[in-house]
């Protein structure tokens, strides 16, 4: 298939006006920024592995056994342990800060910065 690497080579071509030409420097411009946003994104996010198949066993389990044990549910705010771990902007959770924690890596993988996060991988996988 063609693409605007191909089309490239027709850039200043004789026969291709110049206004047919600036669009393609336009475009080239712009997959350039798009694979390089998404280069970007994949640096940041992927390299590493967060969390290995223990440390997740280890979530599960937490989540299943004690952050949604009736033990645990907050009769004041009607909310389980789990639902206070994951909402801290919300509710003030009195133990479990190492799931915490991950719940903070987690936050991370979706980002401050709008351009290299998580999401953003999503959006650019699809303009791609």
């Amino acid at each position: 298939g063609e693409s605007v690497w191909d089309a490239c080579f027709l850039i200043g071509a004789r026969d291709i006006p110049l206004h047919d030409s600036l669009l393609l420097i336009a475009l080239l411009a712009m997959t350039i920024l798009i694979q390089a946003v998404f280069l970007g994104i994949v640096l940041k996010i992927f390299t590493e592995r967060q969390f290995d198949d223990e440390v997740l066993e280890r979530l599960e389990d937490w989540r299943l056994n004690i952050g949604q044990h009736i033990k645990y549910y907050d009769k004041n705010t009607l909310t389980s342990l789990t639902q206070r771990i994951c909402q801290p902007d919300l509710y003030e959770a009195e133990m479990s800060s190492g799931t915490s924690e991950r719940v903070k890596q987690m936050s991370e993988y979706l980002g401050n910065n709008p351009f290299l996060n998580g999401p953003m991988l999503v959006k650019v996988a699809l303009v791609m």
